[in-house]
């Protein structure tokens, strides 16, 4: 894609934000503070971030001033410079800047407490909303410096005592500015890990948010009481504008036993639910959800800090009767409700559709997960599917080696993920748009950007598929860092899936050991890969794949083959520490249409540019079906002992620019 396409693309962009935002913020009938506080809400910023919150102000206030018109890219732009380390320099230049100055919190800490009176409440007396007032004024100022590491004023984050101390854990204030906050311990819930608190946990989402009008009217607290830190639950049904906080060094583990995740519409429930068109919904808090899916390795593997990370028992669809524990409950239910018997395939797509993952979210708007720990599902990790306007920011995933279990998965549109670590079972981000006929007029996949996130040990870092049937569009992945993971940028799919994916940009990226089973040293941490399996069947830093495994073929195959348009990869480094194993460093594969059956023409993807690459060590790229496409500014050093760097089969029309070197 030229610059012109580019430009248009992003200004299309652009434009569908403004109209989203004059649609859902109603701009007329507010003030400017009002009408920032708004937005603040609907991206699910905490209000606590007062720097960042500055930092959006002062970029509205400045384009007001001019008359320029303010959208919500830029004041996302402007919010994501300040939270790279360079901003801290780009502060200390600036003078004259507008500052929300937070005091000292003095929290109306029950002025006035009032039972919750409800005929189905079975702990009445205990059962209690409180009632916060938010201590804030808003005045001119110098801008004052304050860390975004311990929370203290007077200095920046680089200069902080408590940087590289393990033992200090900063405390984090969630939104102060929350009307009403249930607290489940207060409702009966027991934290003893034993206690199944699924009907009072619900009861009391129930009521907190029934009459809530926005994320920021209600919260439901769920922290370490005298019983314990370990809140037991079965599936937990969200509802509109609510904020769900599990605190610091909490965890909400799922129930092993399959009767407490109920079918809804033929479809197993999540561990957090939400369906029925819910609106604006928040889960925050450092504490963890556990789906207590599968077996915990003996041993935890340890990560290039030194710090521990979890690792479960290899776990595929030959093991799950071994090493499952939710997983397992859930398949012997399958059978059971089959009279005991089922064709491998029937087992096929019941491994595919009965086991439950952790958070779900389907035709939800206005949603935003941050900061949570999220280990173990059953099956996924975060699903956003048929929604609008969903954020993820600042997780922590650590779900290895758990089969399917992708760390963030959105079949939606205005999809933001940023600033997380996810450690995956399967791809770290994917997108999704559906398989064959049953999905082709749905709406695609589409605007999507993913950036500032650390991906490891997952099948692929930023992926496209393979399900791409109502097509994936719009996606823009930038600024992340791979080690470990089997594959690097990933776009799959199969024919008989339809759809495909247009209009994929993946650049400024940098990736070590993709797909490798090499034996590393960091940081004095020694990585011992080669004993791994991998599971994907490619090990390849960049992959364009119209052959992948169907897996579950419960639907009816696509009219028109998938496709995949307009890839542009550009700004990446990858180096495979040496040409021993791994895959190829870039794998493309085309349809070849010799399947009678199926009935569809052979298939090329087009258009797709590499550009300003740098790979080291790394085996030969291996493409096929590739049409009117460009390799401009690539470098590849060390391909090990193979005559080229390039294999070439059935191709059409590809331009090579400085290119070291070139293919024969």
């Amino acid at each position: 894609m030229d610059a012109k396409a580019l430009d248009k693309l992003l200004k299309a962009q652009q434009e569908y934000f403004e109209k989203l935002l004059v649609k859902l913020l109603k701009p007329s009938e507010m003030n400017e503070t009002e009408l920032y506080s708004k937005l603040v809400g609907m991206i699910g910023m905490p209000s606590d971030a007062t720097s960042v919150r500055q930092v959006a102000m002062k970029s509205v206030e400045n384009k007001s001033e001019k008359g320029h018109t303010v959208t919500l890219k830029e004041v996302i732009e402007e919010c994501r410079a300040y939270m790279a380390n360079k901003s801290e320099a780009l502060y200390l230049v600036k003078e004259k800047m507008s500052e929300v100055k937070k005091e000292v919190p003095e929290v109306n800490t029950v002025e006035k407490v009032k039972c919750w009176k409800d005929s189905e409440s079975e702990n009445e007396s205990e059962c209690k909303k409180v009632w916060t007032k938010p201590n804030v004024k808003y005045q001119q100022n110098t801008i004052e410096k304050k860390c975004s590491h311990c929370g203290r004023f007077g200095h920046w984050r680089m200069h902080c005592k408590f940087l590289n101390d393990k033992q200090y854990k900063p405390k984090r204030q969630w939104s102060d500015n929350i009307i009403v906050v249930f607290n489940v311990s207060k409702c009966g819930a027991k934290g003893d890990g034993k206690t199944l608190n699924t009907e009072i946990i619900q009861r009391t989402i129930n009521k907190c948010s029934k009459n809530s009008k926005s994320a920021f009217d209600c919260k439901i607290l769920i922290s370490a009481d005298k019983y314990g830190k370990i809140f037991l639950t079965g599936a937990l049904y969200l509802r509109s504008n609510m904020t769900l906080e599990i605190d610091n060094g909490t965890i909400l583990r799922g129930s092993p036993n399959f009767v407490d995740y109920p079918l809804v519409n033929n479809v197993v429930a999540a561990l957090l639910y939400g369906i029925n068109n819910l609106t604006n919904v928040r889960i925050v808090g450092l504490g963890t959800i556990d789906g207590q899916g599968w077996q915990r390795s003996s041993s935890d593997t340890i990560d290039e800090l030194g710090n521990y990370l979890a690792y479960y028992e290899n776990s595929y669809f030959s093991t799950w009767n071994k090493t499952g524990i939710l997983a397992r409950s859930q398949m012997e239910a399958a059978i059971n409700r089959s009279n005991g018997s089922m064709s491998n395939s029937d087992l096929v797509n019941a491994y595919a559709s009965v086991r439950s993952s952790l958070i779900t979210f389907y035709y939800a708007t206005n949603i935003f997960i941050g900061y949570i720990k999220l280990i173990n599902p059953a099956f996924h990790g975060i699903r956003f599917l048929l929604g609008k306007n969903v954020v993820c920011a600042y997780t922590k995933t650590e779900t290895y080696n758990v089969n399917n279990a992708d760390g963030i998965q959105s079949q939606s549109i205005n999809t933001i993920i940023f600033n997380n670590f996810i450690n995956s079972g399967d791809d770290c981000v994917v997108f999704k748009a559906g398989q064959g006929q049953s999905v082709a007029n749905f709406p695609p996949t589409q605007y999507g950007w993913v950036f500032n996130n650390y991906m490891r040990e997952g099948h692929g870092v930023v992926v496209l598929g393979s399900e791409t049937g109502s097509w994936i569009k719009d996606i823009l992945a930038e600024d992340n860092v791979a080690f470990l993971t089997e594959n690097g940028m990933r776009v799959k799919s199969t024919a008989q899936t339809g759809g495909g994916c247009k209009n994929f940009y993946f650049r400024d990226t940098a990736m070590r050991e993709i797909g490798t089973k090499n034996i590393i040293e960091i940081n004095g941490h020694l990585f011992n890969r080669s004993n791994v399996i991998y599971q994907s069947g490619s090990q390849c830093a960049f992959v364009l794949s119209m052959t992948y495994n169907l897996g579950s073929t419960n639907w009816i195959r696509a009219k028109t083959p998938s496709h995949f348009l307009d890839i542009n990869v550009k700004s990446v480094t990858v180096d495979n520490g040496n040409t021993a194993t791994g895959g190829p460093m870039i794998s493309v594969t085309g349809y070849s249409g010799q399947d009678i059956s199926l009935g569809y023409p052979e298939t090329f993807s087009k258009n797709v540019t590499f550009e300003d690459i740098k790979i080291i060590r790394a085996r030969p790229a291996n493409i096929s079906r590739l049409q009117d496409s460009l390799f401009k500014n690539i470098l590849i050093q060390d391909w090990g002992n193979f005559a080229s760097p390039w294999i070439l089969n059935n191709t059409k029309n590809l331009k090579f620019i400085n290119v070291q070197p070139m293919p024969n």
